[in-house]
């Protein structure tokens, strides 16, 4: 067999599955956002010491954000195979953070892998963004590791990639539609209200604030369940033995260019800044020069005319 389900099944599923355990769910998807929403009310412009314990909130809010992914994406598989299972927060957690420098990892080689495929115009990114799009998945639940959790998700997907590719359009355009939905609803009411809604006004924190709250709580957990049907599709249409060899070789190019880019962008603002300053010190001299030339000139002329 080599059907994968289509994105409106996978969508229904991963609802079904989040409305019939949303407490749990919600519980761990919605953790970082609070802290971060936290941290962001004492990012106070003027007042250092607020801003700083702000900085330190959010710190700790990227560091849940990590352990989350795999907490959840566990949680949703020991949901869909474990029957009557008990999911406590605590627990899932404590796996998530398990996984934290794996996730971390990985997810510093999708970055610079992305980045350098990115380099090279727009069509090397999504393709490779279609094959890897299961490595969060390949990891969590195949215990695969590193450039391995990779090429799983290139053998899952290989011969498949248009089906998976489309699938995920569908599905991101349905999500990114409800969040403009949610965005456009909270504009709707701050303006019914009369009250002006800016990025820097207080109105503003809250309503984004809120949005995040709701994008962190139901959105994400209904796109990762989604996600994870769409994997669990793929495992049960697995394909003939696939050689993973040459996408990872493509990685490693990838890896490297994306390594070298920041480098070599770093290198050359430097350059160039030094460039700019040597220029700007030459013109300054030059000027000097001239300034100096007309007063003794302008000297001259006046010890002459004496």
């Amino acid at each position: 067999m080599n059907n994968i389900e289509g994105p409106i099944v996978l969508l229904r599923k991963g609802w079904t599955l989040f409305k019939s355990n949303w407490k749990v769910m919600v519980l761990i998807a919605i953790l970082p956002t609070i802290v971060n929403v936290i941290g962001s009310f004492f990012n106070t412009p003027g007042n250092m010491s607020l801003s700083f314990i702000g900085g330190l909130i959010s710190i700790c809010g990227a560091i849940l954000s990590i352990a989350m992914m795999p907490a959840i994406i566990n949680t949703i598989h020991r949901l869909n195979t474990e029957p009557g299972v008990v999911i406590s927060v605590k627990d899932q957690y404590a796996f998530g953070f398990k996984m934290f420098w794996s996730v971390l990892f990985v997810n510093i080689i999708v970055v610079l892998v992305y980045l350098g495929s990115t380099v090279l115009l727009i069509i090397p990114v999504i393709i490779v963004g279609g094959y890897a799009s299961m490595y969060i998945y390949t990891l969590v639940i195949d215990g695969k590791k590193g450039f391995s959790a990779l090429t799983e998700s290139y053998a899952l997907i290989k011969g498949r990639w248009l089906q998976v590719f489309l699938r995920l359009l569908c599905i991101g355009i349905i999500f990114c539609a409800s969040y403009f939905i949610l965005l456009g609803a909270a504009q709707l009411i701050s303006f019914i209200c009369g009250v002006p809604w800016s990025e820097v006004s207080k109105v503003g924190l809250v309503i984004s604030s809120f949005l995040s709250l709701i994008t962190s709580s139901i959105i994400t957990p209904v796109a990762l369940a989604t996600m994870y049907n769409l994997y669990i599709s793929l495992k049960s249409n697995p394909r003939i033995e696939v050689s993973t060899q040459s996408f990872k070789k493509w990685l490693v190019v990838f890896l490297c260019i994306g390594i070298m880019t920041p480098i070599v962008g770093l290198i050359s603002s430097i350059v160039l800044s030094s460039l700019k300053y040597a220029r700007e010190k030459s013109l300054l001299v030059q000027q000097a020069e001239n300034q100096s030339s007309y007063q003794q000139e302008a000297q001259q002329i006046i010890n002459i005319n004496k």
